[in-house]
């Protein structure tokens, strides 16, 4: 049976943890598959925890398959428009198995924002 760990790391634009005013980064999601068997579908869930302030969340893309003893990474885009203001977003990642092996527990990724 698959069984998932994950990582979470938010990366913008230059490299850095923080997402500025108008521009594009991503968080990305290292899931590996440390059970037996081959875990299929993976997706990953976004629930805001605080208001999103300004901020835009793209669809992740989905692993297809992912065999034991192996890492993928999942790619969340994440978009500021020009009125983001300073702070903090929080949020809650869920990564799903097609067959209902998910993580847990869920994943919580803090963005600090800033003009």
């Amino acid at each position: 049976m698959p069984k998932l760990t994950a990582s979470a790391v938010f990366v913008d634009f230059y490299g850095e943890k923080v997402l500025y005013s108008g521009e594009k980064g991503a968080i990305d999601i290292e899931v590996r598959n440390v059970g037996n068997g081959t875990a299929r579908n993976i997706q990953a869930v976004v629930t805001p925890l605080s208001p999103m302030k300004g901020i835009t969340l793209g669809d992740s893309a989905t692993l297809t398959k992912l065999m034991s003893g192996n890492t993928m990474t999942l790619k969340i885009p994440v978009m500021a428009s020009k009125e983001v203001s300073e702070g903090e977003i929080r949020m809650r990642i869920d990564i799903k198995e097609k067959w209902g092996f998910d993580l847990n527990p869920s994943l919580e990724v803090t963005i600090k924002t800033s003009r």
